[in-house]
C-alpha cells in the first residue's frame, strides 16, 4: 500500500514539474529565429529581437568596427519609474579582436502596456570616450 501510494505521489510531483505554457500565449524563441531591429552609426551596430516581453530575458548583440575597451552598458526606465538595470557584455570571440559582443538583458514588469527603456552604451576607442543611446519598446 505504502509502495502504491509513494508511486502516485512522484509520479504527481513529476507531472506538476513540467514546463508551464507560456504567459499571454508567447513561446520563448531563440533570437536566431526571430525578426530583428538592427541600428547602425558610424561607431556601432546594435541588434536585438524585434519584439521583447517583461520579465523574460532577451539578447542584446554589439558590433564595432574596431576593438574598444571599457564597455558598460545599462537599460534605463524612460516612461515609467523603475531605475536602470546593468547589462553585462561579453566578447563572442576571446582569440580574435574582441568587436563583437552579446548580452542577456531582463526587464521588470509595471502597469504599462509598452515600457520604454533607454539603452546606454559607453565604451573607449584609441583613447577617446564613446557614447550611444536607444530606445528599446519592451511589451508587458
Amino acid at each position: 500500500m505504502y509502495k502504491i501510494l509513494s508511486v502516485l505521489l512522484l509520479t504527481a510531483s513529476l507531472v506538476a514539474c513540467e514546463q508551464a505554457p507560456a504567459k499571454n500565449g508567447h513561446a520563448l524563441a531563440s533570437a536566431k529565429s526571430l525578426p530583428m531591429v538592427i541600428v547602425k552609426n558610424k561607431d556601432i551596430r546594435l541588434s536585438y529581437p524585434e519584439q521583447l516581453f517583461s520579465e523574460r530575458p532577451f539578447k542584446l548583440q554589439l558590433s564595432f568596427d574596431k576593438p574598444v575597451s571599457e564597455l558598460q552598458a545599462r537599460l534605463v526606465s524612460v516612461n515609467m519609474d523603475m531605475g536602470f538595470v546593468p547589462v553585462i557584455f561579453k566578447s563572442e570571440n576571446k582569440q580574435a579582436a574582441m568587436t563583437t559582443y552579446h548580452a542577456d538583458a531582463l526587464v521588470g514588469r509595471c502597469h504599462m502596456p509598452t515600457m520604454q527603456w533607454r539603452l546606454e552604451v559607453r565604451w573607449v576607442n584609441n583613447a577617446t570616450a564613446h557614447y550611444f543611446e536607444q530606445i528599446i519598446n519592451v511589451d508587458r
